[in-house]
């Protein structure tokens, strides 16, 4: 006796029901697969009987069945060749109501179809008697149910599931989806919380498209597939709640409905199962498993549709605003590293007295202003803050911030300047809580504290990024930059390939999270790193208006012709403070800003700094407004720290200055140029010595640069020097072989330069046939220096001036020159060759030994002294024997006049006489300034007595660095072209630009001696911490033309003319040689004293007579006879004052009267009458 059935497939899991055929008097048994009835064949050779007793002796009755066997009949070897996941066995015939609990049971846990095929033609009951699954309500979507759910009653803690109808089938699990249902470890909320869903068995392929609103007027798209699902949450619990879930689908789903490289497959949910544009909840991209599923999270709630499509991404520049109600939502994974990470972002908010957050990952970690528009850090504690800025936000401008954590310390930057910092904070502990932007996001129903404000330009970095690094990219987006096969960061604004960039070696995967909010999917905003994070934008709400248009600088970009503090000159002028300003602090100059223009901007009254400057049109005039646009405007500086590119142009008028520091790069694909002032000599018979401060134009005005820095290429004269009469409508200079071209006193328009009077000089020391004649095509060397006559006859050497323009690339970074000496003591014209003055003591250190107190690894390069031509005479002769000149000495104690005393030509000027210079070369180098410098120890082995080899200066290469540059205005003292008196305003160096050494505040003493002849010299003594009594190259500088009347420093049995020291006090004395030609009265007097106590006193001490006389008022003055005196007077700080006591060296007794105050004389003979 039996049933069977013999022509359904059972390869896939089912639920076989074998029962009674009826509930009293049973006549046979029905066959039920899937909860349907199946038509059975049935052999009747048997009474049909249900085997078994019942004991009635126990109470309740026991009902006893017999033994049965799973996968084989009891007679015969297994033959099933399945699994049999769970068996159920009743001693009577289960009730109808009792039977669905179970098939809803079964089905839910094994993703079973309660149906003859893959559609449900039955409700889904749980144990509590409610419907989870309503096949009339759920009408059209009753195709392959599955389900999750708890329910203690029936046992069933089903986490995840799916549909066992076919392969392609969606799956959904609670917090996840495992290996196992038991290996997903998360739990439901209340016993009794289901999530159900069915399809439409449609197809997965579609064409219809829908629209997701994201901001007024701005929509992403979409592309559905047919088939959708309606899934249903029911809870027994009022407190129930089946929380997040995770939707997976295989990658072969969409074998039919493929997308390209610029959309991503997504899951669309919907109010309603029109999918209209209005209904749509949340478009959400899918991730992939790294195997063979695609998946996200949700938050199910209620009756919900979905469906699956393709949404391409929408590349658009905005930023995000928060409103009450507003956030974005991420995911759970992120947790931020042990040791050091980063956060930071820009933010515009209005002052608010209310808690709003930016960023978090829970209630104990946030980023947040407070109700005082204080910035504040939460780390594992939700009311008490780790760190509280002390700058405030809520001005309604943009502005980065960046929280840094490095090793237990917190450090807080409020556009790249360090607000404060804070220590001994232990790290954020992890947690799984999503992390959201623009409000705390505590849970779906508890978003609180959100932002108000606008927010754009998110990271988290999993490493501790320095000052330098906040610095350089506060104003750019970054990107991806691979390099040989290695993704690195990089900067969208200034090159990769830029030496001075200080991020261009972290890792891309060093950042874990990256939104610049200009990339969209659906509802989402994309995330940039390799995790490819999604922000979902207000999750489970239909309104997802939060986008507003990007106003943040990155860069700064200029939007009108003006000056650079007018508002008007920027972009977004009404949300960005302008480039280069004092930042929140109130006291800081925020100098690393990246600017780029197309306008005619001008710099206004102030100097400018900014980290990067992209000049890709106009002109950037740089001048002080408040006096005349010439060559006498006194000048601003323009500082470029990083990168700087010029496909425009720059007018340093005046004495305006463009300074790179060390390290900053310009581009060699600049095709624009710069124009500078500088002013020499109009007197057509009389010498400046000039370098050139730029290089021919050259590159592409058209393309933006590559990083690659430019060459200081070879240039000549004709190419870069222009007659700047007018310096407003500079023009080309003429040129003329003859030696007298310029000598009319009504010089050409344009102006003529004389080109026989063109030379350079690189050669033997003080050779004057080392001399080379060039002309205005001869090749040049970046800060290789020549000489050149000015264009107006006799004009006035001291009132009347030609100004030249310089026009070309600005040189830039190290610049060498040979100075080889391997074969003889050598000399080279050179010069400063930045458009900006150079420091003096930074030049020289460069080039002197580490040994030798410089920094030169290479050993000292020359001399340690600079020297500079001071054509100060007026003989409007172009005879050399007529010329009134000589060389000005500048070391690192400090600056000596120049003489004219070469015998070669007039040193008897002076009524009969060398003459003196007025000038005196101070601590910094101007612009196109040429000068000496030579490998010989000058003046040491032709006036000296060496005891032994003092300095071996091994030559090489002379190095220009930018670090030597510093914005300096020619004010006559601390910088001047060598020139006839032509200086600007004396206006101080801004302390922005100055040098790390500052030599201006050496204390310095100038001593004059006038002989009895009228020779005239000046001499230098001054304190230097790298100086010692004893002779240091760079500090002391030999006399290297000795007159037969003259004056000089001596130790050592040497002779100088500058001599440096380390300190000076009250008990010190320094020697003092003269040389008399001829007996008569001399003098010692002060000629300027810099830096040093007003109360110290100067006296000249006569060993011969033991007295001081002190200077400070009046000269020391004595008759001498013609000789040399090495050994008789020094410079000292306090009088000598003599006892009787004391041992004199003469048979003279000289003492100090105490009660008389005098000095006592007592002769030889008077003491032998005293005897």
């Amino acid at each position: 006796n039996g049933e069977a059935e013999i022509s359904t497939s059972y390869a896939k899991a089912g639920i076989i029901n074998v029962r009674n055929n009826a509930v009293t008097s049973p006549t046979g048994q029905d066959l039920l697969y899937n909860s349907a009835v199946l038509t059975t064949s049935t052999v009747s050779d048997v009474a049909f009987a249900n085997v078994g007793y019942i004991d009635t002796v126990p109470d309740p009755d026991v009902v006893y069945g017999t033994e049965f066997w799973i996968g084989k009949n009891y007679d015969v070897q297994g033959s099933l060749n399945g699994r049999v996941a769970e068996v159920f066995t009743f001693a009577e015939r289960v009730s109808d109501a009792d039977r669905q609990k179970i098939e809803s049971y079964l089905g839910i846990k094994y993703g079973i179809t309660l149906g003859p095929s893959n559609e449900a033609t039955k409700d889904y009951i749980n144990s509590f008697g409610t419907s989870v699954w309503d096949i009339s309500a759920n009408s059209g979507y009753n195709y392959d149910v599955a389900g999750i759910g708890r329910d203690s009653i029936s046992d069933l803690n089903q986490k995840q599931s799916k549909s066992l109808n076919y392969s392609t089938s969606v799956a959904i699990g609670l917090g996840g989806i495992s290996a196992t249902n038991s290996a997903n470890t998360n739990e439901f909320t209340k016993d009794g919380d289901f999530l159900v869903w069915g399809n439409n068995n449609a197809a997965f392929t579609g064409s219809s498209t829908n629209d997701i609103t994201i901001a007024t007027g701005i929509t992403t798209s979409l592309t559905r597939i047919d088939r959708k699902w309606k899934i249903v949450e029911s809870n027994e619990d009022v407190s129930g709640d089946v929380q997040t879930v995770f939707v997976s689908i295989p990658d072969a789903a969409f074998s039919g409905f493929t997308k390209t490289a610029l959309e991503e497959y997504a899951l669309i949910v919907s109010e309603t199962s029109s999918f209209a544009d209005a209904d749509i909840i949340d478009v959400i991209p899918l991730r992939s498993d790294g195997i063979s599923s695609l998946y996200t999270w949700y938050n199910f709630d209620g009756t919900k549709y979905f469906s699956f499509g393709k949404t391409p991404k929408l590349d658009e520049n905005h930023s995000i605003s928060i409103a009450s109600g507003d956030f974005l939502v991420g995911e759970f994974e992120l947790n931020l590293g042990v040791d050091s990470f980063t956060i930071s972002a820009w933010v515009k908010s209005s002052s608010n007295a209310s808690t709003r957050t930016l960023m978090a990952k829970g209630e104990k970690l946030q980023l947040r202003l407070n109700s005082s528009d204080q910035i504040e850090v939460m780390i594992d504690d939700s009311v008490t803050p780790k760190y509280t800025s002390d700058m405030t936000i809520g001005d309604g401008k943009w502005h980065q911030l960046t929280f840094v954590y490095d090793s237990a310390s917190i450090y807080l930057y409020v556009d790249g300047i360090l607000d404060n910092s804070a220590q001994d904070i232990i790290h954020p502990s992890p947690n799984y809580n999503h992390y959201a932007i623009g409000a705390l996001y505590i849970n779906k129903d508890n978003v609180i504290n959100p932002f108000l404000g606008e927010i754009d330009e998110v990271y988290v970095w999993d490493l501790a990024l320095t000052e330098n690094q906040i610095r350089y990219l506060m104003n750019q987006e970054v990107e991806r930059f691979d390099d040989g096969g290695t993704d690195y960061i990089g900067g969208k604004v200034l090159p990769q390939a830029a030496t001075s960039n200080p991020t261009n070696t972290i890792p891309w995967s060093n950042l874990r999270v990256y939104y610049d909010f200009n990339t969209f999917y659906g509802s989402t905003v994309e995330g940039l790193t390799d995790e490819r994070y999604f922000l979902r934008i207000n999750q489970l709400t239909k309104d997802k208006t939060i986008l507003d248009d990007q106003t943040i600088p990155t860069p700064y970009i200029s939007a009108a012709d003006g000056a650079w503090d007018t508002a008007a000159t920027w972009s977004n002028n009404a949300d960005v403070i302008i480039p280069n300003s004092l930042g929140l602090d109130d006291s800081t100059k925020i100098d690393w800003n990246i600017v780029q223009t197309t306008h005619n901007i001008t710099s206004g009254d102030r100097n400018i700094s900014v980290l990067g400057l992209k000049n890709n049109a106009g002109k950037i005039t740089i001048a002080d407004p408040n006096d005349d646009q010439d060559e006498t405007n006194s000048g601003q500086g323009l500082t470029v720290t990083h990168y700087l590119e010029i496909d425009g142009v720059i007018d340093l008028i005046g004495d305006s200055q463009l300074i790179q520091t060390e390290g900053s790069v310009l581009d060699a694909d600049s095709g624009g140029f710069i124009e500078r002032d500088q002013q020499g000599t109009a007197n057509g018979f009389n010498y400046n010595y000039w370098s050139s401060s730029v290089s021919p134009i050259a590159g592409n005005t058209g393309t933006r640069g590559t990083g690659l820095s430019s060459i200081n290429a070879n240039h000549s004269i004709t190419g870069f020097l222009n007659d700047g009469t007018s310096s407003a409508s500079f023009q080309a200079l003429n040129y003329d072989t003859s030696y007298s071209a310029a000598d009319s006193d009504t010089p050409s328009d344009p102006r003529t330069i004389s080109t026989y009077w063109l030379y350079k000089y690189y050669g033997p020391t003080n050779d004057y046939y080392a001399w080379v004649s060039i002309d205005e095509n001869t090749a040049l060397l970046p800060g290789e220096g020549y000489t050149m006559k000015g264009t107006s006859g006799s004009a006035d050497i001291l009132t009347t001036f030609q100004n030249y323009v310089f026009k070309g690339r600005p040189n830039n970074g190290d610049i060498l020159l040979e100075l080889d000496n391997t074969s003889e003591e050598v000399d080279r014209l050179v010069g400063n060759p930045y458009p900006s003055a150079i420091d003096a003591t930074e030049f020289i250190l460069d080039n002197l030994s580490e040994a030798d107190g410089g920094t030169n690894t290479n050993g000292t390069v020359f001399n340690g002294a600079l020297y500079f031509w001071d054509h100060f005479g007026e003989a409007n002769s172009h005879n050399l024997g007529d010329y009134v000149g000589g060389y000005a000495t500048r070391n690192l104690t400090g600056g000596a006049a120049a003489i004219s005393n070469d015998n070669r030509i007039n040193n008897t000027s002076d009524g009969g006489n060398p003459a003196t210079g007025t000038k005196v070369p101070g601590p910094y180098i101007a612009v196109n300034q040429g000068f000496f410098v030579t490998t010989a120890l000058d003046g040491f082995y032709d006036n000296n007595n060496p005891l032994g080899l003092i300095s071996t200066v091994v030559g090489g290469d002379i190095v220009f660095k930018n670090s030597q540059r510093v914005f300096v205005r020619e004010d006559g003292t601390s910088s001047l072209f060598l020139s006839p008196n032509n200086t600007t305003e004396n206006k101080n160096a801004d302390p922005t630009f100055s040098s790390d050494q500052v030599i201006g505040d050496t204390p310095t003493i100038q001593l004059v001696y006038d002989s009895p002849k009228g020779y005239h010299r000046q001499i230098v003594i001054g304190v230097e911490p790298g100086a010692s009594n004893d002779f240091d190259i760079g500090y002391d500088a030999f006399i290297i033309d000795v007159n037969e009347e003259d004056m000089y420093w001596i130790f050592n049995e040497n002779r100088f003319v500058i001599q440096g020291v380390n300190n000076i006090s009250e008990t010190q004395e320094f020697s003092l040689g003269l040389i008399v030609n001829q007996a008569g009265t001399i003098k010692i007097k002060i000629d300027t004293i810099k830096n040093v106590d007003p109360n110290l006193n100067l006296y000249i001490k006569d060993n011969e007579t033991g007295l001081a006389y002190q200077i400070n008022n009046s000269p020391f003055e004595t008759y001498l006879d013609a000789g040399e005196y090495n050994d008789r007077f020094k410079l000292v700080f306090q009088p000598e004052i003599l006892t009787v006591d004391e041992n004199v060296e003469s048979d003279n007794l000289i003492y100090y009267d105490l009660n008389a105050k005098n000095i006592n004389v007592v002769t030889a003979d008077e003491l032998n009458i005293l005897n």
